[in-house]
């Protein structure tokens, strides 16, 4: 049996970064958890910590204090519904479409645009200069290139993503699962894209919003213009593309 005090502060760790990343969590669903997870009276310490960090998965207690240019994560806050992404230094602040929504656009008919005002919020995009604090349950506070602090909500979770984003080039509706994009095209024109293709445009006096229900993107390369197969069978054809991110895996 390892008597060695060194190794407790370790497990303990392992213990609080579990813990923290999900505080909704019951402590005693968490060692059910662990149960779940092999850990038994026998388990041996390298195997309780192998498995506290099964139980936490995707899930951090806190932002890293530097990014990797691959580094991406998804915050959801408890006090708004919009969500932030991160890849490396750019950060996107958007929000999800509602089901009901939806289904009241599918009496329009398949490929029709809708103005509707409940439609998400234009996403925005910004370049991320320092994490001055992002722990859950805590406020967001980051620091933009242009020395601008941003307090963006008290953080209920923070999910890390893959490395390694899937283009929408090719994509059907049917394989989108839970991803989210969005996608920026010439003439300051953003798009968001998920359950619908979300089109924001900025006019010199009014903005508008519009959406199309869609069944595979075409051809989505910088350079290149956005092309979209509708619901109904019409190629939607947008502006060339500047540059897209992914700001929720499938």
């Amino acid at each position: 049996m390892d008597r060695d005090p060194t190794r407790i502060p370790i497990i303990l760790e392992e213990l609080r970064r579990t813990w923290e990343a999900q505080p909704e969590m019951p402590f005693a669903h968490l060692l059910l958890g662990l149960n779940t997870h092999g850990v038994s009276a026998t388990s041996t310490d390298e195997e309780v910590v192998q498995a506290l960090r099964a139980v936490r998965g995707s899930r951090l207690s806190a932002l890293p204090s530097e990014l990797a240019a691959t580094d991406r994560f998804v915050l959801r806050f408890a006090d708004h519904p919009r969500l932030l992404s991160l890849r490396g230094n750019t950060v996107v602040s958007w929000q999800r479409q509602s089901s009901g929504r939806a289904s009241r656009r599918s009496a329009a008919g398949p490929g029709h645009a809708d103005t509707t005002p409940r439609t998400p919020l234009r996403p925005s995009v910004w370049t991320l200069s320092e994490v001055r604090r992002a722990e859950v349950s805590m406020p967001l506070v980051l620091l933009d290139t242009e020395g601008v602090s941003h307090r963006l909500g008290v953080i209920e979770r923070i999910e890390r993503l893959a490395d390694i984003e899937r283009s929408p080039e090719g994509l059907h509706r049917s394989e989108r699962g839970e991803g989210y994009w969005c996608i920026d095209v010439e003439d300051d024109v953003r798009l968001q894209l998920g359950r619908e293709l979300v089109e924001f445009r900025r006019g010199r006096r009014t903005s508008s919003t519009r959406s199309y229900r869609w069944e595979q993107v075409l051809e989505c390369s910088p350079g290149a213009p956005l092309r979209v197969r509708t619901a109904g069978g019409e190629i939607r054809q947008f502006g060339a593309v500047v540059t897209w991110v992914q700001i929720k895996d499938q």
